[in-house]
């Protein structure tokens, strides 16, 4: 088959996703490995409206089967105004950076006793190779505690102040694969999808 278009420039989220092909045995490419460079506007209001209007953007201008995730945060102990929802990395009006996200997320989870349970909104949006789209939502559960690790992945910021109590481990320091079998059913899950979608012939 055609390669899989992982469509995300955050590189964290195709280790993700490569990790998950891999798997599969499915062949695919980042857009890191394509010449296309095209601006999205991600102006949905929710994480499956984000996610499809990049993998329609990506799908047309490539021609090739897409992967697209978009995620929006909840984190329990905060009040309902101050979710963090779509706009993790937009969180106060402007683009964090890796440092910014985890220095605001970690001054913020000690204003409400210095953890807190949480979850990601994982929206799925999938193009085939005829074109059709398929889309499907996850939660993944974390618990996030305020004192980050000193490891930081590009693009994964908060995994910096994700940890796991039966690791006893920050996700930061885990590899792509523990992180992802830590992740359990959400990933499972998002495993089955795809295989559902790309592997039906």
């Amino acid at each position: 088959m055609k390669k899989i278009l992982i469509a995300s420039g955050n590189m964290g989220k195709v280790a993700i996703y490569a990790q998950i092909l891999d798997e599969l045995k499915l062949p695919y490419c980042s857009l890191r490995d394509i010449d296309v460079n095209i601006d999205v506007e991600e102006n949905g209001e929710t994480e499956l409206q984000n996610a499809y209007i990049k993998a329609k953007a990506y799908h047309e201008a490539t021609g090739m089967p897409v992967i697209c995730n978009d995620s929006g945060l909840v984190i329990e102990k905060f009040a309902p105004e101050d979710q963090p929802g779509v706009f993790v990395r937009r969180y106060g009006g402007h683009e964090l950076s890796d440092e910014e996200t985890i220095k605001i997320f970690s001054e913020k989870l000690k204003a409400v006793g210095g953890d807190s349970d949480s979850y990601f909104k994982v929206a799925l949006v999938l193009c085939d190779e005829d074109g059709n789209y398929h889309s499907r939502e996850f939660k993944s559960y974390r618990y996030m505690i305020a004192t980050p690790s000193p490891v930081v992945i590009k693009g994964l910021p908060l995994r910096s102040l994700d940890y796991s109590k039966e690791k006893h481990k920050y996700w930061s320091e885990m590899s792509m694969g523990e992180a992802n079998a830590c992740e359990d059913s959400a990933i499972k899950e998002q495993t089955e999808f795809i295989k559902e979608v790309f592997l039906k012939h």
